[in-house]
């Protein structure tokens, strides 16, 4: 489903969702979230289904048995086994194949394809999160019809934002009616993060893969190869992450915002806390947290050490979730090092930093962001390598864009926004009906008249 196609889809539920009673919009979204997935591959439907029916169990096998770890161990294993199946087994086992177990077939451009389901990784950390929860203290669902469309609420179903129970399944069971202020800023949203990904990422991706198919690049290969899918990876995650917010304002429901201008950070602890939001504080609750508390008592109280281990440990595995192979685990040790050596400069207090100090440590962190980034899209080491040496060694060569021209004015449209959202906070368009409106207009004639290659995936379906 290509991404007009799906927003064309979900404004025209959005339309008649209204006119239902409370019981009817319930399993509107109910069945509009399973026939949505569903869309993307009939034979990925009873996956979602097990991992929630799991989820779903296990809950009261916890609650039943609170006083030992074991019910929450094995529902965790259970829940995890799809995921480390497709995300790993190609890679280990590619030589080991398995019959009548459904693939996905989504186009990545020149990325190529997956076998992993989409939104398989999102709905399983979502599903680890509510029995983890329950392990500490929430009551479980004893509602099945409630349970079953928090996991599959369509408009985050298939790359978050990772939502926690408590915050969106009494939204989603209430299903309230949206505010009519509330329509012109969710539509604001939604075609903003569709200019984003059609206008911006697609076309850019084009030329990202095309400076990865050279066999000797030059330093613009290289230079699009890093800032380009740097930029490329913002505009279709982050314009995903909009289509979602402003998909569920439509539904009454709000969801969580998965970027804050992470290009406008000074440091690079400040970009992970404005990058995948939702992503970022899953694992520092489910993860990083219980890792530290276990190594504080392993080293005895040795504070340096224990935060020092335990970020190394998050990072590679988040690294390892990104992908299976040595290049993704470079890539979460080069962040976790980094962000150590940044906390080790002393106490981050940009409030009392010069305008020079942080614009240069803005520079420096989009830089070191632009090069690991890279350990995501190459497709090897040797290509990585071989970038970052014609990168230094100013080797020739004229890497080639899709309508430069407008590429160029579409990325000054999309800083200028977020230069805005970041440093004028209390500036809001949307309080003016008629500038939403417009906005919303120019919007849809930019998509239509510039937005490029639709069949191509959004990326983090990828993951």
């Amino acid at each position: 489903m290509d991404p007009i196609l799906q927003v064309a889809c979900t404004l025209a539920l959005a339309t008649v969702y209204p006119l239902f009673p409370l019981q009817a919009r319930r399993a509107t979204l109910l069945v509009a979230s399973y026939g949505f997935y569903a869309a993307f591959g009939w034979d990925f439907v009873p996956i979602l289904a097990a991992v929630t029916l799991v989820s779903y169990l296990g809950a009261f096998a916890v609650e039943r048995w609170r006083q030992s770890a074991w019910p929450a161990a094995v529902s965790i294993v259970l829940l995890l086994l799809p995921l480390v199946f497709y995300k790993y087994w190609q890679a280990w086992f590619g030589a080991i194949s398995i019959p009548f177990v459904p693939v996905s077939s989504l186009d990545f451009g020149g990325e190529g394809r997956v076998l992993i389901p989409v939104g398989l990784s999102f709905y399983t950390f979502q599903a680890i999160s509510y029995v983890v929860d329950v392990r500490r203290g929430l009551k479980p669902d004893h509602n099945i019809a409630r349970f079953f469309l928090f996991k599959s609420f369509f408009p985050l179903l298939l790359a978050g934002p990772i939502e926690r129970y408590r915050s969106l399944a009494p939204q989603l069971w209430s299903a309230p009616l949206p505010r009519l202020a509330a329509i012109g800023p969710a539509l604001l949203l939604v075609f903003y993060g569709l200019f984003l990904k059609t206008v911006i990422g697609d076309r850019i991706g084009v030329a990202v893969d095309a400076a990865y198919e050279v066999p000797h690049p030059g330093w613009q290969h290289a230079l699009m190869a890093s800032v380009g899918f740097t930029v490329q990876i913002f505009a279709d995650f982050a314009g995903y992450a909009l289509i979602a917010v402003g998909s569920g304002q439509l539904f009454g429901v709000d969801l969580t915002r998965n970027f804050k201008q992470p290009f406008f950070s000074h440091n690079l602890v400040e970009f992970w806390q404005r990058w995948h939001i939702s992503l970022t504080r899953w694992i520092g609750d489910y993860l990083y947290r219980p890792v530290g508390r276990l190594l504080w008592r392993v080293t005895q109280g040795r504070r340096f050490t224990a935060e020092f281990v335990t970020a190394m440990i998050t990072w590679v595995l988040m690294g390892l979730w990104h992908g299976p192979t040595l290049q993704f685990a470079l890539f979460g040790l080069c962040q976790g090092v980094a962000m150590q050596a940044v906390k080790l400069t002393g106490p981050d207090r940009p409030a009392e930093l010069a305008p020079w100090r942080l614009a240069l440590g803005g520079l420096a962190t989009f830089a070191f962001v632009a090069v690991t980034f890279g350990l995501i899209r190459t497709p090897g080491l040797p290509a990585y390598g071989r970038m970052l040496e014609s990168f230094v060694k100013l080797a020739p060569g004229r890497a080639q864009m899709v309508e430069s021209d407008v590429l160029v004015a579409a990325i000054a449209v999309m800083v200028g926004v977020e230069a805005v959202r970041r440093f004028r906070p209390d500036w809001d368009v949307t309080r003016s009906w008629a500038a939403t409106y417009v906005l919303i207009a120019l919007l849809f004639l930019a998509i239509i008249l510039f937005g490029y290659d639709q069949s191509r995936a959004f990326i983090y379906f990828r993951f």
